[in-house]
Formats: structure tokens, C-alpha cells, sequence
């Protein structure tokens, strides 16, 4: 009885906050699904009130292209803690375009291009400011390269595959979780050097490094999973097309 109660409570919970934009999203162990759900729902209502005040969503991108590279700035001089801080109201702003855009019904092909470039751009500041503070770390520099990689060849691929009519929204690592585990990592590993790295002007941060290898190696799992998912579709389609040819 009480797991029946606990099981339609959360059912409740679920269909509150569910939307068509996170149901799109695979289930991932990185970010619960809940989790990415009531966050967005925060999001969508902040974004409804900064539309009523008259923001646009290309304010938006532009303020998040901003706070990204300031985010990357900021990393790059030392200040993990504050670039994470940056790195999360960035990711933010770039979310309120999204939302902005559809409230006030100016999305656009020409607004999602921008936005996507903004992400891009965000994206690749953020671990070339950790590869410069990495300069002089082998393993490190290592990783985040492994990371940066990782992170494009997942976006790329599923551009490619919904440019070619392919979806592949499938995998672990996606932008979202990228940017959750890369504030985390920019927040807890100072903390964490400060009782394992005492006295050190340029700690290593082991916490860091750890998050950093959990988002190269399962972004690039991933972006092999795409790759493989719209090359077997185009595959078939192409079968399917001859096949339908007359002889």
C-alpha cells in the first residue's frame, strides 16, 4: 500500500513536470530524467517572466556567448570556482533563448542557428580555458582535449543526422549533462584540493580530472553510438530506395 502510494505520488510529480522538451531526452544515469525535468520547468517560468519584461532570445544567446567566454577567461587565470559559477548562469541564459523564442513566437531556422553556434562557441571556450590552466599537465591537458573532442563529435553527429532526416538522440554525455558535471567538477575539486593538494599555487585537482575523464570517454562512447545509429539508417534507406526502383 505504501508503495502503491509512493509509486503514484511520484507518477503525480512526473506528469507535473514532464514536457515535450525533456521527454525527448534518453534516460541517463549522469542526470536523472526528474532532475532535468523540474529544473527546465524553473527555467521555462523564468523565461516567461523575462519575456514579459521585454528580453529577447537573441539577448539571450548573446549574453550567454558572453558569460561563456568570460567563463573561460575566468578558468583559464585559476578561478575554477568562479568560472563554474559563470559557466552555470551562461548555460542558463543559453536555455532562455530556447524558451523565449517560443513564448513570444519568434522562433526562427535562423534563431536556432545562432543558438546552436552560441553552444558550440560555449562549449569549446569553456575546456580551452581548462586546457590552458592544464598547460602544464600532461594528463590533464590529456583529458580535457579527450573531453573537448568528445563534446563536438556528440553535437556534430546528431546535427548531421537530423540534417539528413536521422534521429539520434540517443547516449549519455549530451550538453545538459556536460555542463552539470563540468560545474560540479569546477566547484568540488578546489575544495577537495584544498585537503588533498595543501599549499600547491596550481593544484592538479584530482576531482576535476576524474569528472573530466568521465565526460571524454562516455561523450565519445556516445558520439560512436550516434555514428553507428545514422550510418545503419541511411544504410537501410538506401537499400529500401533500390529496392523500390523498378527494374
Amino acid at each position: 500500500m505504501l508503495l502503491g502510494g509512493a509509486y503514484a505520488s511520484r507518477k503525480r510529480t512526473r506528469s507535473r513536470f514532464s514536457n515535450s522538451r525533456t521527454d525527448q531526452l534518453p534516460n541517463s544515469p549522469f542526470v536523472p530524467k526528474p532532475l532535468v525535468e523540474i529544473a527546465y520547468t524553473a527555467v521555462r517560468a523564468i523565461g516567461r517572466g523575462a519575456a514579459r519584461l521585454g528580453l529577447t532570445a537573441n539577448q539571450c544567446t548573446a549574453l550567454s556567448i558572453v558569460l561563456g567566454l568570460a567563463a573561460a577567461w575566468t578558468i583559464a587565470a585559476g578561478h575554477l570556482v568562479a568560472g563554474g559559477v559563470l559557466l552555470f548562469v551562461g548555460s542558463s541564459f543559453d536555455t532562455l533563448d530556447g524558451i523565449i523564442a517560443r513564448e513570444t513566437g519568434t522562433a526562427s531556422d535562423a534563431g536556432e542557428l545562432l543558438d546552436a553556434t552560441a553552444d558550440r562557441l560555449n562549449d569549446a571556450a569553456a575546456f580551452l580555458g581548462l586546457a590552458y590552466y592544464y598547460r602544464g599537465n600532461s594528463l590533464g591537458f590529456v583529458l580535457v582535449c579527450v573531453a573537448l573532442v568528445g563534446s563536438l563529435l556528440v553535437s556534430y553527429v546528431r546535427a548531421k543526422g537530423e540534417a539528413l532526416q536521422v534521429e539520434c538522440a540517443v547516449g549519455w554525455m549530451q550538453r545538459h549533462e556536460r555542463i552539470v558535471w563540468l560545474v560540479l567538477g569546477l566547484l568540488l575539486g578546489p575544495a577537495a584540493a584544498r585537503w588533498l593538494e595543501p599549499g600547491v599555487e596550481t593544484p592538479r585537482c584530482h576531482v576535476l580530472l576524474v569528472i573530466l575523464a568521465v565526460i571524454g570517454f562516455f561523450s565519445l562512447i556516445t558520439a560512436i553510438q550516434r555514428t553507428r545509429l545514422v550510418y545503419r539508417a541511411l544504410v537501410a534507406r538506401r537499400d529500401s530506395t533500390r529496392k523500390a526502383r523498378p527494374a
